[in-house]
């Protein structure tokens, strides 16, 4: 079985800028792990490259935000008229899944682990449809290592390592996705699972934490980082202005 995994580029982002900030589709990668390992995989991340309608696959997943979804639809439609069957995913899909649904055989909402399994059983069943979500968030605890090696052109990224470490928020902030996208509880990964997946990273390049506040739980935020200095890591991430 092929699959092929696509982040589609807003129609208003014109790929040859080389002057903006370019993120490795990292949620991809995610799926990817997730994936058996009898399964070919492609990542195609529009932002660095043309999709290949021509290249025969058997199932489709997209991710997209907002900002893409037009583009995303298109790709989706062009999929389906092929006779693919297209999976759709990502935050925008998951805020508004009967929209998507017009456009794909299925839609998963939320966070993937607890049900990417499901969704590819029924897959091989012929018996994919509808929404798709998790009864729960995943604990966080003994997550396989994203799929990275699977990005092509890292060298147009302007980072191409990438860790994720928490997920959630208690804040639930009206403007803010990550609430309802990931949950209103902190829930981290094991610090010791994190520093194993670290020192499989180059040293000599920057990473990238894919968390949305990595010092929430300012005792958990100093564990990790006083467990990264031996690692001498170049590292970037985010965190709420409480950590002043």
């Amino acid at each position: 079985m092929h699959l092929m995994l696509i982040m589609p580029c807003a129609k208003r982002i014109s790929t040859k800028n080389s002057a903006r900030v370019r993120m490795a589709p990292f949620g991809l990668t995610v799926i990817a792990s997730l994936t058996p390992a009898d399964w070919e995989i492609t990542i195609v991340d529009e932002l660095v490259e043309e999709i290949d309608f021509s290249v025969q696959v058997d199932l489709v997943g997209i991710s997209s935000f907002t900002s893409g979804i037009e583009r995303a639809y298109e790709i989706a439609d062009i999929y389906q008229r092929k006779g693919v069957p297209v999976i759709m995913g990502g935050f925008h899909p998951s805020a508004m899944p009967f929209e998507a649904l017009q456009h794909c055989n299925a839609v998963v909402v939320g966070e993937s682990e607890n049900i990417w399994g499901k969704v590819l059983d029924d897959f091989q069943q012929n018996k994919l449809h509808g929404i798709y979500k998790a009864e729960e968030f995943h604990d966080m605890k003994g997550l396989p290592y994203p799929r990275l090696d699977l990005l092509k052109h890292k060298e147009r990224y302007s980072v191409s390592q990438y860790i994720q470490t928490t997920r959630g928020c208690p804040y639930n902030c009206e403007f803010c996705s990550t609430s309802p996208h990931w949950g209103t509880k902190y829930r981290c990964r094991p610090v010791d699972e994190v520093i194993e997946e670290l020192n499989r990273f180059d040293r000599k390049k920057v990473v990238f934490f894919m968390d949305d506040d990595i010092a929430a739980v300012p005792s958990r935020a100093k564990e990790l980082f006083q467990k990264m200095i031996p690692l001498k890591l170049k590292w970037i991430s985010q965190c709420g202005v409480g950590i002043v």
